[in-house]
């Protein structure tokens, strides 16, 4: 099976004990059966202090945190304790693979990494070249004919968004155009009050929110020089998040969360940093992945509000 990776994915290296926003804090941490096994096996104080911190649940083990929602492996000095004892190889598939995503088709895997990670989305909202797909690995399989469909149209929608002779703004009324999508028209306050009733996970996200709340009418300051952020972030979006749509028949509703995702983290930007600056735009694109993307039923209620506003 083909493996296939944006351009930049290989340039991409955890940052560690660096990391402002560790992913050892505030999430649940499953443990894999083949890892589980071997941490059963582990022997002396260092195994039994494994084994006192795995919790079960319906089936699945977990490392519990603390009360700081702490990993109970990651130590004062930001690093991992499981790695810095038994080797890399020896942490939890979870911990391997994040910040990365995979989106499996017939004839390959597609992997990306998570705008969740700082360090990923430093490196792509930084990235200025156009993003392209690498393929490596053979190909055992052909696509489907829906998915040799998909690609062939995703090809074309990507050609819209990456061109740069016309404004982000230009691009993206020129891929909601093409898919027959439209947003819902709603005042700043309404897209607040949108993102409020998601399940939150970060307060600093709602902190934002208020921000933007109130500053409604603040103007976009984020001018022409930024339009490859903004290409890039929604190929993010929808390199991401268009492979469900196959399955769900949502595709045109994932357009629009893309461009729709793109639109609230520019005006988010625009209210929290009077000053454009691009760590306000790593730290809010951050934190939107971190509260959306990462909850699926946000995905799913923000993809309701515009399927509802188009078949209504």
């Amino acid at each position: 099976m083909k493996k296939v990776v944006p351009g930049y994915y290989h340039r991409f290296h955890c940052i560690a004990d660096k990391c402002r926003h560790s992913c050892c804090i505030g999430w649940e941490i499953d443990i894999d059966g083949d890892t589980m096994a071997y941490y059963q096996s582990v022997p002396g104080d260092f195994g039994n202090r494994l084994r006192k911190n795995i919790a079960e649940e319906d089936g699945i083990h977990h490392f519990v945190l603390d009360h700081r929602e702490h990993c109970p492996f990651l130590n004062g000095e930001g690093l991992c304790d499981v790695i810095l004892t038994l080797g890399e190889d020896k942490i939890c598939q979870i911990c391997r693979d994040h910040p990365r995503f995979r989106n499996v088709f017939s004839d390959r895997v597609e992997i990306g990494l998570g705008l969740c990670c700082e360090e990923a989305c430093r490196l792509i909202l930084s990235e200025q070249e156009p993003m392209h797909l690498a393929e490596t690995g053979e190909c055992t399989e052909n696509p489907t004919e829906e998915e040799a469909y998909f690609f062939d149209w995703r090809r074309q929608i990507f050609a819209v968004v990456q061109d740069r002779t016309k404004s982000a703004d230009e691009r993206a009324e020129e891929l909601l155009a093409f898919c027959q999508i439209r947003l819902p028209e709603k005042t700043s306050a309404e897209w607040v009050g949108v993102y409020r009733g998601l399940t939150s996970l970060e307060d600093d996200w709602q902190v934002c929110l208020d921000t933007w709340e109130n500053d409604p009418s603040s103007p976009d300051r984020y001018g022409r020089e930024w339009d490859t952020a903004w290409e890039q972030l929604m190929m993010y979006f929808l390199y991401r998040h268009l492979p469900d749509g196959i399955e769900d028949g949502s595709l045109p509703e994932r357009v629009g969360f893309a461009v729709l995702s793109f639109r609230i983290i520019r005006e988010v930007c625009s209210a929290v940093s009077p000053d454009a600056n691009r760590e306000t735009l790593w730290e809010i694109a951050r934190l939107y992945s971190s509260e959306v993307e990462y909850a699926e039923e946000n995905v799913m209620a923000l993809l309701d509000l515009l399927f509802d506003e188009n078949n209504t």
